[in-house]
């Protein structure tokens, strides 16, 4: 696997691109906005102040200059950079609808803080897979607005996914632990309580630069939810070897599988 960021230039601004490339198939992953309106505690992002959403023909300029230096003929486009993709669906869904036939591309991704649960099932379906991604990070409201200060209740997000599973392609729930935040016993049984088993969950690491710890409670997490009947898997750090700190939520990659 490599991973590496490339900046392409729109306008006044650097943007970056992700491009990690796996044995048989390439990721790009690339932001939806310029600067991010969530304000994520635990995200280098946070410190991005929010400027606008970029336009379906920048995100369609971005993907193509992706294509231009992957790998493989087998892409994941994953908006899943800086920036709230649901804050900005209808540019991706008209960047979707101008890329749908290009061969090269197999699936498309978004992740999401939970902010909109009413639009997920507005996503576009064309002749591609989609994916989502749902930042979770607790299933305890008081401690989820903490670490994502704009966002819905959990239950309201949780009940919306569930009644638009069959939407997508695969349903991820992403988790960060952070020590003594959201790495608790009660955290793994609310997990294995809430958690739909058609879904996948994904235990992110945390980067050391911020406020909040990393958890040595990954393994115990992974191996409760798979007791209990659910998938579950775990992804080694790269963001922390990237230099450019425009880049943003997406610091992970998983070893040797399509993340």
């Amino acid at each position: 696997m490599s991973v590496k960021v490339l900046n392409h230039t729109i306008g006044e601004h650097e943007l970056p691109v992700m491009l990690i490339n796996l044995k048989h198939r390439s990721i790009i992953s690339l932001p939806t906005q310029i600067g991010c309106a969530i304000g994520c505690t635990f995200c280098i992002s946070a410190d991005n102040e929010f400027q606008r959403s970029l336009t379906a023909d920048e995100l369609v300029e971005l993907v193509e200059f992706g294509l231009q230096h992957i790998k493989h003929d087998d892409a994941l486009v994953s908006f899943t950079g800086e920036g709230e993709p649901f804050l900005n669906l209808k540019n991706i869904n008209q960047a979707m609808s101008l890329l749908h036939d290009n061969d090269a591309i197999s699936h498309f991704r978004l992740c999401t803080s939970g902010i909109r649960p009413n639009l997920f099932g507005k996503v576009a379906k064309y002749s591609k897979p989609v994916n989502i991604q749902l930042s979770l990070h607790s299933l305890n409201d008081e401690v989820r607005f903490r670490l994502i200060p704009k966002t819905k209740p959990v239950e309201v997000i949780l009940e919306s996914l569930r009644a638009t599973t069959s939407h997508f392609n695969e349903v991820a729930i992403n988790y960060v632990l952070m020590s003594e935040v959201n790495d608790s016993d009660d955290d793994i049984d609310a997990l294995t309580q809430a958690i739909d088993p058609r879904w996948v969950v994904k235990f992110n690491p945390l980067l050391d630069d911020g406020p909040y710890k990393p958890s040595e409670r990954t393994d115990e997490f992974v191996n409760s939810l798979a007791k209990a009947g659910q998938n579950a898997i775990a992804f080694n750090a790269v963001g922390s070897k990237l230099s450019n700190g425009l880049y943003g939520h997406l610091t992970h990659a998983q070893n040797n599988r399509i993340a």
